[in-house]
């Protein structure tokens, strides 16, 4: 059976710390080898950029997982809620909460798709995964902005983003998506 592909968050930065890594270990290792002892620092600074691609790779295949699958323990979501991803990507952490939160649930999720903020990313890769996931009718995916979301106010019960707030440079921007979010967000009547 097929297993979906997520991906790596942003794919630069694992090649920046295995680059630096290689480069300064071989360049540690010939300065060592012509006596230069100095060049033992750069041994060391090797093993640490090994050390930060070690733990981002765990972050990006692994850690935000658990992250999200303990956010999730604590939540009293209501049957046949239907909620909004921001930058949903290939669909990690939508299809978990899709998942973990069963089949009365509703997801949207919206993205522009750049490969630069995830390895691989596409909207036919999300279906593909939501397909293999076997959640293909609880999921919606639509390519667009999150700083002018294309919904109607107090759509959705509830709003998650997952590592793309960041992506947006200009403050004004960030705060933007962030008013878009609240904008579509159902007020809760008491």
């Amino acid at each position: 059976m097929n297993k979906p592909k997520y991906g790596i968050d942003a794919p630069f930065v694992p090649i920046s710390y295995f680059s630096c890594f290689v480069i300064l270990a071989l360049l540690g290792i010939i300065l060592i080898s012509l006596g230069h002892n100095w060049a033992f620092w750069l041994l060391g600074y090797a093993f640490f950029c090994f050390i930060c691609l070690f733990f981002y790779m765990h972050s990006t295949l692994k850690g935000k997982f658990t992250i999200w699958n303990n956010i999730l323990a604590d939540l009293e979501i209501k049957q046949h809620a239907h909620f909004l991803d921001l930058g949903c990507g290939r669909g990690a952490i939508f299809y978990l909460i899709i998942k973990k939160l069963g089949t009365t649930v509703q997801g949207t999720g919206i993205d522009l798709w750049k490969k630069i903020d995830q390895s691989g990313n596409g909207i036919d890769i999300a279906r593909k995964n939501a397909e293999l996931e076997g959640i293909s009718k609880q999921i919606d995916l639509i390519t667009g902005d999150i700083r002018s979301l294309p919904f109607k106010d107090q759509y959705f019960d509830f709003v998650t983003s997952n590592l793309v707030i960041h992506n947006i440079h200009q403050k004004a921007d960030r705060e933007k998506a962030l008013q878009e979010a609240h904008r579509v967000l159902k007020r809760e009547v008491n």
